[in-house]
């Protein structure tokens, strides 16, 4: 006789595979809204250059400890920190950069290129 932990397992498998597309699709509509609520409340465009498009935009912790803070946190995916700032208040010490921005700001010492230099073209 199947014990009751093992049966809720077949139950749950079960049902995941027949419902798999609906699970997946709530689960990206999820996101995208837990992502757009956060984005929105730190100002919902990037601090720098001002690009608006969401696809386009990112948290950025501004002390530039963005690693570190999620290893202590223990969070893996994007998803998961927007969830975490939600559920701690929206804490101060983050911005939203658009990821041309952040990545620049990482290869620059901590500064924009937009910030830094006059264009430098090709």
């Amino acid at each position: 006789m199947p014990h009751e932990g093992e049966e809720k397992l077949t139950y749950m498998r079960t049902y995941y595979i027949k419902n798999r597309e609906r699970l997946i699709t709530n689960v990206h509509k999820y996101r995208k809204l837990m992502k757009r609520s956060v984005i929105k409340h730190y100002g919902g465009k990037c601090a720098c250059c001002g690009e608006d498009i969401l696809k386009f935009l990112a948290i950025d912790h501004i002390e530039g400890n963005g690693n570190k803070h999620r290893r202590e946190i223990n969070l893996k995916s994007g998803s998961s920190f927007y969830t975490w700032l939600k559920r701690n208040g929206f804490p101060e010490g983050f911005q939203i950069l658009c990821h041309n921005c952040n990545v620049g700001r990482q290869w620059n010492g901590g500064i924009c290129p937009h910030n830094d230099n006059p264009k430098e073209t090709v």
